[in-house]
């Protein structure tokens, strides 16, 4: 979509998710960064490390859109570190994938009408003033000590979980609210604010 018929069949094909493997991370003793971009219509956009396997990636992920992947952010190895700051993940089929004692942390971010958040077994995550919302099942099997939630919007199916993984208590005084965002044309992909938004000055 971005490069127009890159293959010169006319209509004959279109992109999909999972026609290229994505950008993935591998040394541990350095820290990669990565800012302003858009990855598209890969198997695992960002990965740190080879699956379960080591050696374990530290990327830090700024401003950038992740969108219409199989996975769009993929922390499975062990002491893997993914850090990302106003990211949109949307259209993904999974949107976040981690095991193993990896690092996820989200701040500033629109995760939105992705099928689902995918797997967070063990995974350490952290979320910070960043929507979750109409997406289509939330990140399993994921242990209340391992997961730290403030200031944050869910919406839907998104809050059912949210609130089921911490308690009701400790989702509200993290500062957390289960609302609408009111995006401004969200069948547009139009994912700002529109006026009126509970998630305006809602942050920390």
């Amino acid at each position: 979509t971005a490069g127009g018929d890159t293959n010169d069949d006319g209509t004959q094909s279109s992109p999909v998710a999972g026609d290229w493997q994505g950008i993935w991370f591998y040394n541990p003793d350095q820290v990669s960064s990565l800012s302003r971009f858009e990855i598209r219509y890969a198997h695992a956009a960002i990965c740190t490390g080879y699956w379960y396997t080591g050696p374990a990636g530290k990327i830090r992920l700024s401003n950038g859109i992740l969108r219409d992947n199989e996975m769009a952010l993929v922390a499975r190895v062990a002491y893997a570190e993914l850090d990302g700051d106003n990211l949109l993940i949307m259209n993904n089929v999974r949107a976040i994938a981690g095991r193993n004692t990896a690092e996820i942390t989200l701040r500033n971010s629109t995760i939105v009408d992705n099928s689902s958040y995918s797997d967070g077994y063990i995974t350490i995550v952290t979320l910070e003033n960043s929507i979750f919302a109409f997406n289509g099942g939330p990140i399993a099997n994921m242990a209340p000590r391992d997961l730290l939630v403030r200031n944050s919007l869910f919406q839907g199916v998104d809050a059912s979980a949210m609130i089921g993984y911490l308690g009701e208590d400790a989702f509200r005084k993290g500062g957390n609210i289960t609302a609408d965002p009111l995006f401004v044309d969200r069948a547009a992909g139009n994912y700002e604010l529109a006026p009126g938004s509970p998630a305006i000055d809602a942050g920390r």
